[in-house]
This record gives structure tokens, C-alpha cells and sequence, in this order.
């Protein structure tokens, strides 16, 4: 059983799929699915036709982009065990993790433009690295508090060094 969420909608849809027998909030669906290719389906359902698109998968935060009948649509799918975990306040939403930032290429750090205890956010902007005559600037790949800062302005690193510890 899964619950799916539709465009952030309030009130998500109970869906459950068991051998021929699919039910959308306890209500039985006859469905008839072809798979046209791997992100493309064809799809009638009580007598009506659907053509959906994969556009996007994130099987990290159980989220899929559809596109049916041209139409664009964002679900967020939940098993019996994701809320299971959630009602005991033990969901992956609520874990810290703890995510370094690594240097993509040897490189020279021109700017450094954290403090350690700093929060920072998903996309900012971090630290200034050159790199073949190039500045690039390395962002951040996930939201939480600069622990430590492993590198220094004019410092040469090499690929894969850990430059920040993000936590």
C-alpha cells in the first residue's frame, strides 16, 4: 500500500496494487497498462485513455514528475513503512546527515565564503576553487550547520579532498 501525494495536494490517495487487483482509496480500478517504453506508459482506466510520461524520478525523497495527457503532475509516494517510521519520529526527513564537501578537481582555494557553526542551505555557495585557469564555485549539496572547514585560502588540494564537513 502506498500513499500517494499529488502536487502537494492536502488529502492523498490510498493506492494498493495485489496481483490483478488495484484499489484507489478502497475503491476496486480496473486498469489496462502497456509499457511503450521505459518512461512511457498507456494507461485505461474506467474506460478512459491516459498517455504518461516519466519526466523525473528521485528515489531518494520517494518522488516521481508524470506528464499525463500533457498535463504536468508532482507525486510523493509513501509506503506502510515510511509511516510507520514517521509516526515514530523516526523518518530519514528528520535524520541528520552528514555530507562533505569533496573537491571535484585539483584545484587552488581562492575563497572560502563559510564560517564554521554556519547554517547554510541547499545551493548556497560555499567556497571559490580554481581550477585550470577557472574559477568554480562550489556549492552546497545539502541544507545544514559548516562543522569544520578543512582547507585554507591559497591551499592546493587534490581531487576528492574533503574541503568543508557539512552536518
Amino acid at each position: 500500500m502506498y500513499l500517494a501525494t499529488i502536487n502537494d495536494s492536502k488529502t492523498p490517495y490510498s493506492v494498493s496494487f495485489e496481483s490483478n487487483d488495484t484499489r484507489i482509496n478502497d475503491q476496486p480500478m480496473a486498469l489496462d497498462i502497456i509499457e511503450i517504453d521505459a518512461h512511457r506508459l498507456h494507461v485505461i482506466c474506467q474506460n478512459q485513455s491516459y498517455n504518461i510520461e516519466i519526466i523525473s524520478k528521485n528515489t531518494e525523497d520517494q518522488t516521481v514528475q508524470l506528464k499525463i495527457n500533457h498535463r504536468l503532475y508532482h507525486v510523493s509516494l509513501k509506503t506502510e513503512m515510511d509511516l510507520m517510521l514517521q509516526g515514530l519520529g523516526l523518518d530519514t526527513a528528520k535524520v541528520k546527515k552528514v555530507k562533505d564537501l569533496k573537491s571535484p578537481m585539483p584545484g587552488l582555494v581562492l575563497k572560502i565564503l563559510v564560517e564554521e557553526g554556519q547554517a547554510i542551505e541547499q545551493g548556497d555557495a560555499v567556497l571559490v576553487l580554481e581550477s585550470m585557469k577557472m574559477e568554480n564555485i562550489l556549492k552546497a549539496s545539502n541544507a545544514g550547520i559548516v562543522a569544520k572547514i578543512g582547507c585554507r585560502v591559497g591551499q592546493n588540494v587534490d581531487k576528492n579532498e574533503v574541503l568543508i564537513h557539512i552536518t
